[in-house]
């Protein structure tokens, strides 16, 4: 009579072991485990593309569709929250309004398509020019807000022009006849003062600002 098999101490060669006897169980657990890796894996990418989803919900709801850059409604909830936080720490911030010049009379003369491009073009030579704690936005139609945190008036100015120089020179976007369509704006500067209560107030003062550039001649930087 032969003596009783040795019971293997692992429990792993006990399995095997006993599949090993019964091949049509060790097949079964083999395609259980296949299946189970399988949901483990639609289950990773499907977390993940949630997570993009997610993402690039959040990313629409804070941009401007067209340029890129923060809408308006993301912008002035930002500016208030800088606005707040330096009121608290007593620190500078620099608000920059910016309009491109005679885009109506390129979107009569070229049509919408050109001064949507021309919008594009300004919105990403704009982006480079900034620094990666600036913020900026898109505050209606051809204006543009840029928020300096910790600025003073003359770095304020001083970025201002920078970005005036950097658009005359460089923007320009072929039309749909092939013409070079060129771009200049005219800026508004401010920065927070003690006596500012609100968000509005900083705004009012960057309009006031803008209006004279223009009336000026354009393609210029006012101070507020």
């Amino acid at each position: 009579m032969n003596e009783p098999e040795k019971i293997e101490p692992a429990f792993g060669l006990v399995l095997g072991g006993i599949f090993a006897g019964v091949p049509f169980m060790g097949a079964l657990l083999a395609a259980a485990v296949i299946l189970l890796l399988i949901i483990l894996y639609l289950m990773q990418r499907l977390r993940k593309r949630l997570g993009e989803a997610r993402a690039l919900l959040e990313k629409m709801a804070m941009t401007d569709d067209l340029t890129g850059v923060l809408n308006r409604s993301h912008l002035l909830a930002r500016f208030e929250e800088e606005f707040q936080e330096h009121r608290r720490q007593k620190t500078e911030l620099g608000c920059l309004l910016l309009d491109l010049d005679d885009l109506k009379k390129v979107n009569e003369a070229q049509g919408h398509l050109t001064g949507n491009a021309v919008l594009k073009e300004f919105a990403r030579m704009t982006k480079s020019c900034i620094r990666i704690y600036d913020i900026f936005g898109r505050f209606g139609g051809e204006e543009f807000i840029i928020l300096l945190p910790v600025t003073t008036l003359v770095h304020a100015m001083a970025f201002a022009e920078r970005v005036r120089r950097t658009i005359e020179k460089d923007l320009a976007v072929k039309s749909g006849s092939g013409d070079e369509v060129r771009m200049t704006i005219s800026l508004g500067v401010t920065t927070l003062r003690d006596g500012d209560a609100t968000v509005d107030a900083v705004v009012r003062r960057a309009e006031e600002a803008l209006s004279k550039a223009k009336a000026s001649g354009r393609n210029r930087v006012n101070l507020a």
